[in-house]
């Protein structure tokens, strides 16, 4: 990510350069668009690494162990959103800002969705099945509501 960074760099800064050497900083603005190219292009150039651009909507879990009312299970993969299934020993589950993800515009108008995506009217959309899989889960989900005003 480093490289990267330096290779997409436009700007770098030492923050409260003026202060002690306690509270000073470095910052780095990068291009969006060459931080992402150099990303994607370091990524696939990894050996044993496998990308898939989806998103996940279930666990697929085994049971391990059951007593009374207690079900231990381990996860053994992933679903898709398109519908395919990843066989997975351990998975990393990066929900980011999307779950059941809501645009509130005004007092009444609610839209599931994620971000506006860039240079278009179109939304992402929200992470509903997966959600609704870490409920099931008994994770416990809290929601935060966030206001960007455009200017």
């Amino acid at each position: 990510m480093g490289q990267v960074a330096d290779a997409a760099g436009i700007q770098f800064r030492m923050l409260n350069s003026a202060k002690g050497p306690a509270v000073r900083g470095p910052r780095a603005q990068m291009d969006r668009d060459l931080y992402q190219q150099g990303i994607q292009k370091a990524l696939q150039e990894l050996p044993n690494l496998w990308l898939v651009e989806d998103g996940v909507d279930d666990l697929m879990l085994e049971k391990i162990n059951q007593s009374n009312d207690d079900v231990e299970e381990r996860v053994k993969g992933v679903v898709t959103s398109s519908g395919r299934e990843i066989q997975a020993s351990q998975v990393v589950i990066t929900t980011g800002t999307f779950l059941r993800g809501m645009i509130y515009q005004g007092p009444d108008i609610r839209i599931p969705a994620g971000r506006h995506m860039r240079d278009t009217a179109g939304l992402e959309p929200p992470a509903v099945g997966l959600a609704q899989t870490l409920e099931r889960c008994k994770f416990p989900l809290v929601t935060t509501r966030r206001s960007h005003f455009p200017s």
